[in-house]
């Protein structure tokens, strides 16, 4: 969605209190990626909670600057957000099963920014996917990244926490496992220029062939600007 269409109809999802930290923002950059984050996680909750109104839900800021749900109808559920360029994705949650996703252009990469995040074990790991060095370093970014929010520490921690212990691809999506964290896996997959990661605990009965199905709303043309 273009900014234009995502301000004509912000009234829709947005509630009072961040339409009105919308009307602070000047860079229209700043305003089409919040907006988007915004109308990506009300379409997360609401198919959680479908009798509730997208705009009487409002999504604060936690002291860690994640996402705060705040309807007096809603409990136990969080929720997680990511956007680049014209895109964004969010998943909600109970909070019993904490989950992280996160979205990157593969374009955009910063690779000097990133190669320091990475080890080159966990690049070769992935280019056995036949990805190129630019894909595997987005995609491993988009992984971590994913995994920090889960933990709701972002890029405050040490990203050597982190680390990718191995790998395999099932359905077209690539099932990665970590390190430190044996409890928890990330699914990830690039689509077009797009690198996608969820991470979310290993137990989870999760079908991927409906992960894959669901993906495609990341290059509909009703989010492409």
């Amino acid at each position: 969605m273009t900014l234009q269409q995502l301000m004509d109809s912000k009234d829709c999802f947005l509630s009072a209190a961040e339409n009105h930290y919308f009307e602070q923002l000047t860079a229209q950059r700043r305003q089409h990626s919040y907006l988007l984050g915004r109308f990506a996680a009300k379409q997360a909750i609401i198919q959680k909670v479908p009798y509730i109104d997208a705009q009487d839900i409002h999504i604060a800021s936690g002291v860690f600057t994640q996402p705060v749900i705040e309807h007096p109808q809603i409990r136990n559920m969080q929720v997680s957000i990511s956007h680049t360029q014209h895109y964004a994705v969010a998943v909600a949650f109970p909070e019993h099963h904490p989950m992280g996703i996160d979205i990157e252009s593969v374009r955009r990469t910063n690779d000097e920014a990133i190669s320091s995040h990475v080890s080159l074990e966990e690049i070769n790991i992935f280019k056995a996917f036949s990805y190129n060095d630019q894909q595997a370093l987005t995609q491993l970014w988009s992984i971590k990244e994913a995994l920090s929010k889960s933990f709701k520490t972002g890029l405050m921690a040490d990203f050597s926490l982190f680390a990718v212990a191995s790998a395999e691809k099932k359905d077209n999506l690539i099932i990665t496992h970590f390190k430190y964290w044996h409890q928890y896996q990330a699914i990830s997959t690039i689509v077009g220029d797009l690198a996608f990661a969820v991470v979310l605990p290993k137990k989870t009965n999760i079908n991927l062939s409906e992960v894959i199905g669901n993906l495609q709303i990341l290059t509909s043309p009703q989010i492409n600007q």
